[in-house]
């Protein structure tokens, strides 16, 4: 047997800050990029071969779930999903496609989609089932057309109540701009229209550009390229989804052709910075605006060319999840990176096709990148949270909130009413705690957002003055053993001296073991050591037999330690005059124990016949047959009188003479009997003869 030594170590997991769901993207020629670690890596691993427009999701922890190009759908086995043929996106559509997560479910998806130039097809959306297809996922609904006549151009942001989700199309040839808002019921039918930007229709390029969101739903842009070459900027609601105070932004290309002009934009993550990419025969421009200046005149004087670039024609841009925004050329296996885009100016840093996504002539890129819901890189949306600051070895701890943003105020519970001080309503405080221990420490925090509802953040913060306290006293275990401690929980990671970061581990071994911890930068650490103590070895032998008036004597072995017999001893030896089971349990002075068990079975033993019997009623020697417990496969007895008469037979082993014959007692003297069996060793068959003495 193994030493199992388990300690238990019971903590809190920190929430995580970062939103994930745009971890993955799959974009272009076979190209993609993984966002998981931090930072962008190549992911050539897609199957999507799109002109332009895209989108992919991936769950709240950054796995990916499934991407589409608008008109097919693969999974996260890179696999085309049950009925993911057929949706009435386009390749050649700027923005294909957005998927929306349904408020309130972690597995139905709408994928919403747009033809190109103006299509019949119109706008779109088809459901997605995560559960289905063994967790694969499932288009279990498809084309629910929402409106015919559209510009080739989606933008998805949150309602301001954080749950549910605006999704926004312009109307073709129209100044209206559609909103239709997902919610926990579904996609509602009727959209908000917004009226006072520019009708754009004609020729169908026209319906050409990527419309874009400011992560805090406050501002909309869309550019409108080609003909129209020029970005519209407006206000949002997100509130009740209207769109007002309509500007209107010139680019750096002048088009010579249709084909030419305003195609991508994007926000800053602090949603001061427009970005516009705009191309004309084979030179390319990134402009940046001053968006928060208001009007169009000074939005439009505080215009920057970030970049011209000579060689080659500029697509989409999109901000990532390490806040960054890269910018697509088409056809080229490089992307371009702003570094800083909050940054004015050359202070943005943008590195023109400096990130590598695969080879030149397989994984390139085309004129799109994903869309996601704007949201996503908003930092004020992600929930609020609390770290603890300051050495483990002191009561006295700091407190300090993730963000104070859309914050009105807050109260805070220490959990620790022996204090002088058990609330606080200052947004990072200090507490001292009264003693060591575990503390339920709560935060509300009252928001300034439409949603009238406040956010409670609990956690257990352990307060332990004393160092190296973590695992109580060294401990003499014993082989089999099982044990559980645990130390103080709250928010904990654990290193342990073999390297494992979880809960608990497992000691098989005599051996010194350490673990460190640590909260939130207080770190403690502390030393077990571990004598294994092996069990007593007892064996009672093989399973035996026994005749009758034989004993056998059980010997538990280790002198001198303590022994608990089923029979009710406590010697070492005991001494068996009787078929059954028998066990002992031994015990070391430490207190370890072990068991073993012996069956006693009836033996192959000789047949005996007793010679005399006294039928008289007293229990004793009452009747008269085989008197040995030995195993028979066949028996017989006859009892015969002294003229010859069978006055007795039996062919069970159990069953005994009484003295009588026709319900009446023989008289006192001789009888002769004759005995025939079979033992369970032996095949053959033996009959005995002899006599006994009826005695009264």
């Amino acid at each position: 047997m193994k030493t199992w030594l388990t300690y238990l170590l019971l903590f809190t997991s920190l929430f995580g800050y970062a939103q994930k769901e745009a971890n993955h993207w799959y974009f272009g020629h076979f190209a993609g990029l993984d966002f998981s670690s931090g930072s962008p890596v190549p992911d050539t691993d897609g199957m999507l071969i799109t002109d332009e427009g895209c989108a992919s999701i991936s769950d709240r922890n950054g796995n990916l779930l499934f991407y589409t190009d608008g008109s097919v759908v693969f999974n996260r086995q890179h696999k085309l999903m049950p009925n993911g043929k057929g949706l009435k996106g386009n390749i050649s559509s700027t923005q294909s496609a957005v998927i929306v997560r349904r408020p309130g479910t972690d597995s139905i998806y709408y994928i919403f989609t747009i033809g190109a130039e103006n299509e019949t097809t119109g706008f779109c959306y088809s459901t997605v089932n995560t559960k289905k297809d063994n967790g694969y996922g499932d288009v279990i609904e498809k084309n629910i057309n929402l409106y015919l006549g559209a510009h080739e151009k989606i933008g998805a942001v949150l309602h301001c109540n954080q749950k549910d989700v605006w999704v926004v199309i312009k109307q073709w040839d129209s100044d209206a701009y559609l909103a239709y808002l997902v919610t926990n019921k579904g996609v509602t039918g009727a959209p908000v229209i917004s009226h006072g930007g520019i009708a754009v229709g004609g020729d169908n390029p026209n319906s050409i550009g990527v419309m874009k969101f400011s992560n805090d739903g406050s501002k909309m842009a869309a550019a409108n390229g080609y003909g129209g070459n020029f970005v519209e900027i407006m206000d949002f609601d997100s509130k009740n989804g209207i769109l007002s105070n309509a500007r209107i932004l010139k680019a750096q290309a002048t088009p010579n052709d249709k084909n030419c002009g305003t195609y991508g934009t994007e926000f800053s993550p602090d949603n001061h910075q427009l970005y516009v990419t705009s191309f004309m025969l084979n030179q390319g421009f990134v402009d940046q605006f001053d968006v928060t200046l208001g009007t169009q005149a000074a939005i439009q004087a505080s215009q920057i060319t970030v970049l011209a670039d000579v060689d080659g024609t500029l697509g989409a841009a999109q901000l990532g999840p390490d806040k960054k925004i890269y910018i697509v050329s088409w056809n080229s296996n490089k992307l371009t990176v702003i570094q800083n885009p909050n940054n004015r100016g050359a202070a943005c840093n943008l590195n023109y096709k400096s990130l590598v996504i695969g080879d030149s002539a397989t994984n390139y890129a085309s004129g799109g990148l994903p869309s996601f819901v704007g949201s996503f890189f908003a930092e004020e949306l992600f929930a609020f949270d609390f770290s603890r600051t300051g050495s483990c070895a002191t009561t006295n701890v700091n407190f300090l909130m993730n963000k104070t943003k859309n914050a009105d105020s807050v109260r805070w519970n220490f959990g620790d009413p022996s204090s002088a001080n058990n609330v606080s309503t200052q947004f990072n405080p200090v507490h001292n705690f009264s003693a060591a221990g575990t503390y339920a420490v709560s935060l509300i925090v009252y928001k300034r957002d439409c949603t009238g509802l406040n956010d409670t953040i609990k956690k257990s913060i352990w307060i332990n003055p004393v160092a190296n306290n973590l695992l109580g006293p060294d401990r003499k275990l014993c082989a089999g053993q099982q044990l559980q401690t645990a130390i103080s929980d709250g928010n904990t990671d654990i290193l342990w001296s073999n390297g494992s970061t979880s809960p608990s581990i497992d000691i098989q071994a005599s051996g010194t073991y350490w673990v460190k911890i640590s909260q939130e930068g207080c770190t403690q650490s502390d030393t077990l050591t571990v004598d294994y103590l092996p069990l007593p070895k007892v064996y009672l032998g093989p399973d035996s037999s026994i005749c009758p008036g034989q004993t056998v004597v059980l010997d538990a072995g280790n002198p001198g330690y303590r022994y608990a017999w089923s029979s009710g001893e406590s010697g070492e030896t005991i001494t068996v005059l009787q078929t059954g089971a028998y066990s002992v349990t031994v015990t070391t002075p430490d207190n370890c124990s072990a068991s073993d068990t012996i069956q006693i079975k009836p033996g192959v033993c000789d047949v005996y016949m007793a010679g005399a019997f006294t039928p008289n009623g007293d229990g004793l020697n009452d009747g008269f047959g085989i008197l040995t417990s030995t195993a028979l496969v066949k028996y017989s007895l006859q009892v015969f009188d002294r003229w010859g008469e069978l006055i007795f037979t039996t062919s069970e082993k159990h069953n005994r003479w009484d003295g009588t014959f026709k319900g009446k007692p023989m008289p006192v003297g001789t009888y002769t009997w004759i005995l025939g069996y079979q033992t369970i060793t032996d095949n053959q068959y033996y009959t005995r003869k002899g006599t006994v003495v009826l005695i009264r």
